[in-house]
């Protein structure tokens, strides 16, 4: 058997049967559908879809324990050399997927290309912190975490430790319902600060009013700045523009001046023990952001690094930039 898809279901009738159809229907592929006690109509949809069909493998679990739980459930059962773990709600791109079987050569993980809802498509998820298609001797007896949600890093961490072979495709092999309504993911997000901008302040009258205006404030964003003791106007202009805004926004100011280094040892400290974002981002007093924030945010799906891309004032653009995830992430 060539590879077992693996596919866990918890109320999703409205997308199992697309999903179910964009499988190839090959004798070297077994589907592994695990329904995690869904409430909705998404089992009788999937009986009767595999009714009579062969190479799929139901298992319907009697208590719900979340997608990692789901996961392992499968991967005990999978046959085929590789596994990959789609979900319910997603699907192959048709063309990718038989090319996607075509390329796999042995390595131990594989690096598929997506397409999000919004049409954008998105390579190289070595930065992600996701495996959705991996070996399945490489990954022996190593299983998800019992989360709900984010059960995904703690596996990559484990197989990054075990320091896998990689492939790189440079082509879409699914299609990411990102952010669907209802799913856990969308419900984790809502009413949460997801990300923290630190700006440390020294001396930079002439910038600062622009890095801040280039911050479009949302309710998922709240800002730290610490003044380095400035001696120009820099701390007023700061003030001004805070008292103009209507967001979440902490202004510090250093009794004597701590220099850089320090300054920003001083703010992760603050943003660990007394802020509440997902996610920190240091943003210079100098520089400022090119794209509306929340269209970053939407990106911040419980990755350890998120990489994100620099353009200097010469117009050349570096790509690969991390923004670290805290630990106060809840699993």
């Amino acid at each position: 058997m060539k590879m077992s898809v693996i596919v866990t279901v918890y109320n999703t009738e409205e997308y199992i049967e697309k999903c179910l159809d964009s499988i190839p229907k090959r004798e070297d592929i077994e589907i592994i559908i695990v329904n995690d006690c869904s409430t909705d109509n998404s089992l009788k949809i999937i009986r009767k879809y595999i009714r009579g069909k062969e190479n799929y493998i139901l298992v319907n679990l009697k208590e719900n324990k979340g997608v990692g739980n789901a996961r392992n459930k499968a991967i005990d059962k999978a046959t085929g050399e590789y596994l990959y773990m789609l979900d319910s709600d997603d699907t192959f791109d048709n063309i990718g997927v038989e090319k996607l079987l075509k390329d796999l050569t042995g390595e131990d993980v594989i690096y598929c290309g997506i397409r999000l809802t919004d049409g954008t498509e998105l390579y190289k998820r070595d930065r992600h912190g996701v495996i959705r298609c991996i070996r399945r001797e490489f990954l022996g007896d190593k299983r998800y975490p019992e989360y709900r949600i984010q059960e995904d890093t703690k596996l990559y961490k484990d197989v990054m430790l075990m320091n896998p072979t990689k492939k790189f495709l440079d082509y879409v092999v699914w299609n990411y319902t990102y952010l669907r309504e209802g799913s856990l993911c969308t419900e984790y997000r809502k009413n949460r600060i997801l990300l923290t901008i630190i700006i440390q302040v020294y001396n930079t009258e002439q910038y600062i009013r622009k890095c801040l205006d280039s911050i479009k404030l949302c309710t998922q964003l709240e800002i730290l700045i610490i003044d380095d003791c400035s001696t120009d106007n820099s701390a007023t202009i700061v003030k001004e523009w805070i008292a103009e805004q209507d967001a979440n926004i902490t202004f510090v100011q250093n009794e004597t001046n701590m220099g850089a280094s320090a300054t920003f040892n001083k703010a992760i400290d603050i943003f660990m023990n007394e802020l509440t974002g997902m996610y920190c981002m240091s943003l210079n007093d100098d520089d400022y952001l090119l794209l509306p924030i929340e269209r970053f945010i939407k990106r911040l799906d419980g990755s350890d690094i998120v990489y994100h891309d620099l353009e200097i004032n010469s117009g050349y653009r570096y790509d690969g930039l991390e923004l670290p995830r805290s630990n106060k992430s809840i699993s």
